[in-house]
C-alpha cells in the first residue's frame, strides 16, 4: 500500500492539490519556506498520504503521516531556530539590530488566540461586558479574596515554633553566581513555558545566552547583594482560568501568573543556592516528598500504601485524615514564615 503511495507522487500538480485540500492548508503556507531542503517529491508524498487515509482510513497509512508530519514540524522548527541563530550571531555586535531581532521574533510569537471572557456578572447581578471592567473585576476579586479568607482564620496565641526542632545555628549565605550557571539555568528552561509580561520568549533567551549570561549574573549579584529583587520583574501577566460552573461568575475562575522569563532565573538561582543549604543542614522534614530532588509523590503514596497494608496484617483499623486548604499559598502568614525562615537559619542581610 505505501509502495503504491510513493510511486503514485506526480511532481506537476503538487501545489494545485494541496491548496485545495483542506487537511493542508494549514501547513501549507509553513511548508514553503523547506522548499530549499525537501524536493516537491516529499510534498507530493505528504499528500497523498493525507488523500489515501481519507479514502481507506487505513492505520497503516496514518502512522507513516503522523511520523513524516512529524519530522516535517521538527525541521521547520530547527531551521526557525538556526536562522534566529545565525542572524544573531551575526550581528553580535551591533546592539541595535540584536534589538530589531528580538522585536522581530516577539512578534513571531504573538498570536490572535488569547484567552477571553466575553461578559462577567458582578456581585450585585449585573452583567459587565466592557473588557477593561471585567479585567478590574477580577482584579479585585484575586486580590481581596485571599484576605477575606483570612480574617475568618481564628489567631492561635502558641508560638508556631513550638512545632519545631532546635534552632539551625548555621547562617544562610548565598555565594555569588557566576556566568556558566547563569547559562545552564537558561538552557534547562523549557521552550513551551510562557513568556509572560514581557513578552520574552525561552528560545530566544537560549538563542542569545551567549551574549546575555555575563551581564545577568552581574545584575543577579547585585540584586542578591543588596536583598533587592527588582520591581518590574515582580509584574506578572495573570489570566483567569476556568474550574468549575458558570464562566460570567469570577469566583469560578482562578489565576495563572505568568512571569517575566527573567525572573525565573533569579527565582531557580536563588531555588539552587537556598535548597543546598536545607539539605546540607537536614533542615528539611524527611517526610516531605514534594519539589525535592530524589524525592516524588510517587514515594508518598507508597508509604502509606505500605502503612495501610501494616495495619491491616496487623488486625488494627485505619484512618486518614486529607486536607485541601483553600487559596492555601494565598493565605500563608508572612510573619509566621519570616520566623520559621529565621529559625532555620535564614535572616537575610
Amino acid at each position: 500500500m505505501l509502495l503504491k503511495i510513493i510511486c503514485d507522487v506526480d511532481d506537476d500538480d503538487a501545489s494545485d492539490t494541496i491548496a485545495n485540500n483542506e487537511l493542508v492548508n494549514e501547513f501549507w503556507l509553513d511548508l514553503r519556506c523547506l522548499l530549499s531542503n525537501y524536493r516537491t517529491y516529499h510534498f507530493n508524498l505528504f499528500r497523498n498520504l493525507i488523500l489515501q487515509f481519507k479514502q481507506t482510513e487505513s492505520p497503516e497509512i496514518y502512522s507513516f503521516y503522523k511520523t513524516f508530519r512529524n519530522c516535517v514540524v521538527n525541521d521547520l522548527k530547527n531551521s526557525k531556530t538556526k536562522s534566529f541563530q545565525n542572524y544573531f550571531t551575526e550581528n553580535k555586535s551591533n546592539m541595535k539590530l540584536i534589538w530589531q531581532g528580538i522585536i522581530n521574533f516577539i512578534k513571531m510569537k504573538v498570536n490572535g488566540n488569547e484567552h477571553s471572557i466575553c461578559k462577567l456578572i458582578d456581585k450585585n447581578g449585573c452583567k459587565i461586558t466592557d473588557p477593561d471592567k471585567i479585567a478590574n473585576n477580577f482584579n479585585n476579586y484575586f486580590l481581596n479574596v485571599a484576605n477575606k479568607i483570612t480574617s475568618n482564620i481564628p489567631r492561635n496565641p502558641n508560638s508556631a515554633l513550638r512545632h519545631l526542632n532546635a534552632p539551625n545555628n548555621n547562617s544562610f549565605f548565598i555565594s555569588p553566581t557566576v556566568p556558566n550557571e547563569v547559562s545552564s539555568i537558561i538552557q534547562s528552561l523549557k521552550k513551551n513555558k510562557s513568556s509572560g509580561p514581557n513578552g520574552i520568549p525561552v528560545i530566544l533567551l537560549k538563542i542569545l545566552d551567549p551574549l546575555i549570561s555575563v551581564q545577568l549574573s552581574l545584575i543577579i549579584n547585585d540584586s542578591f547583594q543588596k536583598g533587592v529583587f527588582p520591581e518590574k520583574l515582580k509584574i506578572a501577566k495573570v489570566i483567569p482560568i476556568i474550574k468549575k460552573g458558570d464562566t460570567s461568575e469570577n469566583s469560578n475562575h482562578r489565576p495563572i501568573s505568568l512571569l517575566s522569563t527573567f525572573s525565573k532565573i533569579f527565582e531557580k538561582l536563588m531555588h539552587q543556592h537556598l535548597y543546598n543549604f536545607l539539605e546540607l543542614h537536614e533542615i528539611l522534614f524527611h517526610m516531605q516528598f514534594g519539589i525535592r530532588n530524589g524525592h516524588s509523590t510517587d514515594h508518598a503514596l507508597i508509604g502509606l500504601s505500605e502503612r495501610i497494608k501494616c495495619t491491616l496484617d496487623s488486625n488494627r483499623v485505619g484512618c486518614g485524615i486529607f486536607i485541601d486548604l483553600q487559596k492555601a499559598f494565598d493565605t500563608v502568614n508572612h510573619t509566621i514564615l519570616l520566623q520559621k525562615l529565621s529559625h532555620c537559619g535564614i535572616t537575610g542581610i
